[in-house]
């Protein structure tokens, strides 16, 4: 009189499977948000360690190659200082670049998200003073703009 295979051919229930997916929406609707803050944390973290990396490569050729001379971005790659991902001047959701003054005695390096507040809601700035400045504004930084760790 009982059928022990009665239950194992019906399946799930439209009801049943609504029920699971509207879980499943509820739990990505809160997941969602902080995996992209997440990103955007790392992206920001990995422009500062970018822009330390140049910082470090510009000492370097102005105090060995560049005979007091700073260097492009190109120069940099050519002299091997820095790797052709930072030499293409886009990484990791963040745009760097390096101007130099007219005798190439100072330079300034920049780093700004692709997409502000979508890559990164900081921009930096560094120059031969190897301090790093940022800000939250959508513009670039500047030497007047605070100074990471303040």
């Amino acid at each position: 009189m009982n059928n022990p295979k009665r239950f194992s051919d019906q399946g799930f229930s439209l009801v049943e499977l609504l029920i699971v997916l509207l879980i499943i929406g509820i739990i990505a609707q809160m997941a969602i948000p902080h995996l992209m803050r997440s990103k955007l944390v790392a992206n920001e973290a990995s422009a500062i360690t970018t822009v330390r990396s140049v910082l470090n490569a510009e000492t370097l050729y102005v105090t060995t190659v560049g005979s007091g001379r700073y260097a492009t971005m190109g120069g940099l790659v050519s002299g091997m200082l820095v790797d052709s991902v930072v030499g293409s001047s886009t990484k990791d959701g963040y745009v760097f670049s390096i101007s130099l003054s007219a005798a190439d005695t100072s330079f300034v390096i920049d780093a700004r998200p692709t997409g502000y507040s979508n890559t990164g809601i900081r921009s930096f700035f560094a120059d031969e003073t190897a301090v790093i400045r940022y800000t939250t504004a959508d513009s670039a930084a500047t030497a007047s703009d605070t100074p990471l760790g303040e």
